[in-house]
């Protein structure tokens, strides 16, 4: 039953010791055994033609979420998140039950085909309880909500998450899966139902009290922090690196035990500590780990990208869903360390150990790594692309039923399918037995015999260097090794057309902007770093997409802002720039955002002396498009997750109009989410009527926090346009996390990025020229083709800060600010800048890249 519990993180102990308290009012007992309902009729909504083939169609139909669609020929009368049902749960007094899960989540399905399809476990909710489904992708406001209180009274959580509220949507009891029967350790998910029901009529007035009691709680341990006097210094980048060393796994690679998620944001820092601090074991622990993971069935050995996690502690299992947020940042790790790798000596791992030792081989230049992160775009481009550029969000674990059977294969199916000779080299390198290594026992009926395929015996690289390690000891045999790669690669060629024949697992075709923008950065990255155009068309076409279907400019329809003016800047200038750069000081006020008395949004901006103010409504980004229709939802990650995902883009391009839509959005978020009193970012808007509890996301788990996400990228956008009012949000963010950055930085590897990032002034590349010239290319490519995380690269046009536009490119009458003379030769040219202080510029590639090491 490990596979089922997704995340633990730490709670805080006013909720803890409250909850508790509460529970011990009233605790559900488990029988030994439970009586058996008789089937019977039970009447759902069936208004439409589709429902002629289903015995059951419930209001579910009527959704956009693929996840709720799931459930829309259920027997349980399910509503959506909404008024109708909390009227429906106020007007009756029933209490609510809330499940919550994802399109792609493998236990959903399980509890969906034991419980929610059964007529009498359908009949007894309808009964007894307002049934409710959320989408936790679409609605992730109201699953940290919830999940925070499960987290709290049981000491884990994970999806499906299920949880009883009051009619005003208090929870008072939750956990996670639910068997039919007593399992597991657990009650049947019929025994909870009977005992909430007993409680709430005999009881009603306790679990009333209790409810309110826990709101109460939650709402001080989610609302009451500020910022700390915790004074932030670079001993806490020191102090979290080590602990997380020490959860190091040596032999497996990776950090902890089973199961065993990526968590890219960790180990990304890992690298980032190890570039500051010079420490080349931290480094190789990540290359450790990006090795086994690469080798491990953890990734599609035949499509290419990755599944969720691990359910052991080898990367050799997993839960074969596939997520859009995980292979984003894959992605980036995996860029990050063929960076990291270039021109090191690393060594050969001995098999039989897992320690680091054997013959000391060099890296190439075109490191495994980078092949890693080419095959998860890839397979992104190929099978989770929309076309017409936006990205869907996941594909299954289960297909036919059953979970990996799309990617496992048996021995008999590959001994007929490949050659003899191909079949023996791919048995070997893919660690093929009769047995096999994977049995799914979720399922009442397994599949026998099933090979999840992982690099057991890598072969060597045709030119004498390793491939990404496996699990045995890999073979040096000559002129042999050139004809093992030929077979294996036809092998893989004939399994992976074989495979395409099957029946896919479901794919999750909804588009969210927080993803999007998560795969957008790592597809311009991509293209910084290896310079491959495709992958800049991708990146290019995906912001197109959001900006169409999910933008909805400040002149349409968004927020008006206040803005100053500076007279003067020309009309143009005022348009892509809100103050004039290098007049703020400490002596500058920030306008109180809040809401005008003409009903206006004031955005928190510089109120500098001499400036008039003028008004500009900000953009509104919504989450969710699907089948021609967004959602009016707004959170805080969709706004971050594409403000990260656009500064890439810039950086990659330096082209003006993608750094005005990032200050498009970061005004908007700044506007609608940022906590002015206490600082930090809220997960929803103010105007979000359907939550019980306005909350804070603090924790970098498998996908980083908006307010870690946020905090980096204003920090960004600050040192690229000299614009304090972005810069002051994210210092004020990271005082109010500071206590947790120095107690539990495991818990916000993501904000320890951010705090890296602003503990020293960044070193801003400067491309100075036209970004479309061959030459600026050349030059861009360089300044990205060397690992330094903590610098910006930007052009001397658009709404750049004003130092950088005094920046002249070679041929430009303007003298240098460096030297006080114009460069001689004609083109673009490299600044490197530390605050306003330069180096002479250059033209030369390898200048670049020796500057930025």
């Amino acid at each position: 039953m490990g596979k089922h519990t997704v995340y633990v993180r730490p709670v805080p102990d006013e909720i803890r010791g409250g909850i508790f308290f509460a529970r011990r009012r009233w605790r559900l007992r488990w029988p030994r055994a439970t009586g058996n309902c008789t089937k019977t009729s039970i009447t759902t909504l069936s208004t439409n033609a589709a429902s002629a083939s289903h015995a059951y169609t419930n209001r579910l139909a009527r959704e956009k979420s693929p996840y709720l669609l799931q459930h829309a020929h259920n027997p349980v009368d399910w509503f959506a998140w909404g008024e109708e049902a909390f009227g429906k749960a106020r007007a009756e007094q029933k209490p609510v039950f809330l499940s919550i899960g994802y399109s792609t989540c493998h236990w959903c399905h399980v509890m969906e085909r034991e419980s929610f399809e059964r007529e009498e476990t359908a009949k007894f909710l309808n009964e007894h309880f307002v049934s409710i489904k959320v989408d936790r992708e679409e609605r992730p406001d109201v699953d940290k909500i919830y999940m925070t209180f499960v987290q709290s009274t049981t000491g884990s959580g994970g999806w499906p998450l299920n949880v009883f509220l009051t009619p005003d949507l208090k929870p008072f009891f939750g956990g996670t899966y639910f068997p039919p029967d007593h399992r597991y350790g657990r009650g049947s998910f019929r025994s909870v139902l009977e005992q909430i029901v007993n409680v709430w009529r005999e009881r009603h007035s306790e679990v009333a009290a209790s409810a309110d009691e826990i709101h109460t709680r939650l709402e001080v341990a989610t609302s009451s922090a500020t910022a700390s006097n915790q004074l932030l210094t670079v001993e806490t980048l020191r102090r979290a690196g080590a602990l997380f060393k020490e959860a190091y796994d040596p032999q497996h690679g990776g950090f902890g035990g089973a199961p065993k998620f990526p968590q890219p944001s960790q180990p990304a820092f890992l690298l980032r500590y190890a570039k500051r601090f010079h420490d080349d074991e931290a480094a190789k622990m990540i290359l450790h780990t990006c090795d086994a993971m690469a080798a491990g069935g953890i990734h599609d050995q035949l499509g290419g990208g990755f599944a969720r996690y691990s359910v052991d502690a080898e990367w050799l299992v997993p839960h074969f869903e596939k997520m859009l947020y995980d292979n984003a940042q894959l992605a980036q790790l995996y860029l990050d360390a063929h960076l990291v790798s270039e021109g090191r000596v690393t060594r050969t791992p001995d098999s039989a150990s897992g320690n680091r030792e054997g013959l000391v081989k060099l890296v190439p230049p075109e490191s495994p790594y980078a092949e890693v992160a080419r095959d998860i775009l890839d397979y992104v481009l190929r099978d989770m692309a929309h076309p017409d550029g936006g990205f869907y969000s996941a594909e299954d674990a289960d297909s036919e039923g059953h979970e990996g059977k799309f990617y496992c294969w048996t021995r008999a199916e590959l001994s007929k399918l490949l050659s003899p000779e191909e079949f023996n080299v791919t048995a070997r390198y893919f660690g093929i037995t009769e047995k096999g290594n994977f049995v799914d026992h979720s399922h009442p009926t397994p599949l026998a015999g099933q090979n999840v395929l992982n690099v057991v015996e890598p072969l060597s690289r045709p030119d004498g260097h390793p491939l990404p390690i496996g699990r045995g000891e890999g073979r040096e045999r000559g002129a042999s090794v050139s004809n093992d790669h030929a077979l294996l690669a036809s092998a893989k060629k004939k399994m992976f057309a074989a495979r395409a024949k099957r029946i896919r697992p479901h794919l999750d075709d909804k588009i969210l902007a927080s993803w999007n923008g998560l795969m957008l950065g790592a597809f311009a990255r991509a293209y910084a770093v290896l310079g491959e155009e495709k992958y800049l068309a991708a990146a290019e076409k995906n912001l197109a997409f959001v900006r169409e279907k999910l933008w909805v400019s400040g002149g349409d329809g968004g927020l008006s802002v206040a803005l100053p003016l500076t007279p003067a800047l020309s009309p143009g200038e005022r348009e892509n720039r809100i103050q004039s750069p290098g007049k703020l000081g400490a002596e500058s006020s920030l306008v109180t955002a809040g809401i005008s008395e003409g009903g206006d949004w004031l955005f928190p901006l510089p109120k500098g002396e001499g400036q008039g103010e003028g008004k500009r409504s900000v953009g509104t980004l919504f989450h969710r498009w699907r089948d021609g229709e967004r959602d009016s939802v707004q959170l805080l990650e969709a706004y971050a997750f594409q403000l990260d995902g656009v500064i890439q883009l810039y950086e990659a391009t330096l082209e003006p109009k993608h750094l005005d839509f990032a200050i498009a959005l970061a005004e908007a978020m700044v506007a609608k989410f940022y906590d002015m009193e206490n600082g930090g970012f809220w997960q929803s808007s103010s105007d979000a009527k359907d939550l019980i509890l306005r909350v804070k996301d603090d924790y970098d788990g498998a996908e980083p926090s908006g307010n870690s996400v946020a905090t980096l990228a204003l920090l960004k956008l600050a040192a690229i346009t000299d614009r304090e009012d972005f810069k002051k949000p994210s210092e004020a963010t990271l005082r109010l996390f500071a206590t947790r950055l120095e107690k539990t930085p495991q818990a916000v590897p993501y904000m320890l990025h951010a705090l890296d990032f602003w503990l020293e002034e960044p070193r801003r590349v400067v491309i100075a020229g036209d970004p479309h010239s061959a030459k600026a290319r050349e030059l861009l490519h360089a300044a990205h083709s060397v690992y330094q995380p903590d610098k910006i690269v930007l052009g001397n046009n658009g709404a750049v800060g004003e130092f950088a536009r005094t920046l002249p490119a070679c041929g430009d009458e303007a003298p240098t600010p460096v030297s006080g003379r114009r460069p001689t030769k004609e083109g673009p040219v490299v600044y490197f800048c530390t605050g306003k202080a330069c180096q002479p510029p250059t033209q030369d590639d390898a200048t670049v890249r020796e500057m930025l090491k």
